[in-house]
Formats: C-alpha cells, sequence, structure tokens
C-alpha cells in the first residue's frame, strides 16, 4: 500500500466526528499507527535514509508500537548521564519493591501488577 494511502486512511479515521474520550486509539494505533511506521521505516530503508542515531524515546528501528524494543529505558535517565548503571538498575529494584510508594503502604508496585486471585 502506498504511503499516501496509509495517511489517508489515518486522517479520515482522525477526522470523524466526536468526543475525546470516544476517540478509539488502540484501533488507531494498531490500524494506521504501526501501519505507517511500518510502511515509513520500509520507505527510508529502500531510499538508503540512515535511521537517526540520536537517544530518543521510540527506537528508530521498531516497526511499531508493539515491538519488543521500541522504547528507549534510558531515554529518561539524567541527560548528563543517559545510561543505566548497576547502582540505578538497584534502586529501581528497591523503588519497585519498596511498599510505601504505592499508596497506602499495604502492597508493592509487584503485587499491583499482578493479578489479585495470587495476592
Amino acid at each position: 500500500m502506498l504511503l499516501d494511502q496509509l495517511f489517508a486512511g489515518a486522517i479520515t479515521y482522525l477526522n470523524q466526528p466526536g468526543r475525546f474520550n470516544d476517540f478509539d486509539r488502540l484501533t488507531f494505533i494498531r490500524k494506521h499507527g504501526n501501519t505507517l511506521s511500518g510502511g515509513l521505516l520500509d520507505a527510508q530503508k529502500a531510499l538508503l535514509i540512515s535511521v537517526f542515531q540520536e537517544t530518543k524515546f521510540l527506537s528508530s528501528f521498531a516497526r511499531t508500537l508493539s515491538d519488543s524494543a521500541v522504547f528507549d529505558p534510558g531515554y529518561f535517565v539524567n541527560a548528563n548521564n543517559p545510561r543505566a548503571t548497576p547502582e540505578r538498575v538497584a534502586l529501581g529494584k528497591m523503588l519497585f519493591y519498596y511498599p510505601i510508594l504505592l499508596g497506602n503502604a499495604e502492597r508493592t508496585c509487584t503485587m499491583a501488577r499482578m493479578p489479585r486471585w495470587r495476592r
């Protein structure tokens, strides 16, 4: 499918009347965003355009938002020292398991992600 058609379909979907809260974001991402992203990556490769090398939140090599390495976890860390270190990983693990950060201090983030029947 040509990129022009992909963009036209996405624009048509975005221009549908409706309220902000009624917009089906998942359908848009699945049917339009991911398709456009893959099409743009294919066009970039076909035209021999190099992918961006700078640090970005989304990987320049990912085809869709559901690709396993689409997000760069180091993007939001200190810009002067932007990569994970063993110390930062240890701090993240400690905070993830620390119960006071989840509100009522009765459970941790791991428990919040756990199905209720397993708690």
